[in-house]
């Protein structure tokens, strides 16, 4: 489902006009990103846990010559158990 998929749903179940909808579903995704730039993580109780974790430093297996990759910042998506 993209973003606009979601705009498109929320709007026709609200019965409300996508140029209303668009506005609060921006918010809820920057408000995800505030929090996760603040705190590194956000849960949402039966939905999902979003969270930031730092990822080492390594070296890729290419058998044509090994590169490395410097350590850097992951998002980690987990789905709430059914």
């Amino acid at each position: 489902m993209t973003r606009a998929d979601l705009i498109e749903t929320i709007s026709e179940k609200l019965n409300e006009p996508k140029k209303n909808v668009t506005p609060i579903v921006e918010e809820v995704f920057n408000s995800i990103k505030s929090v996760l730039v603040k705190r590194g993580k956000c849960t949402f109780v039966g939905f999902a846990l979003f969270e930031v974790k730092d990822r080492a430093a390594r070296e890729s297996r290419n058998p044509q010559g090994p590169s490395k990759f410097p350590q850097r910042k992951s998002l980690y998506f987990v789905p709430a158990r059914v």
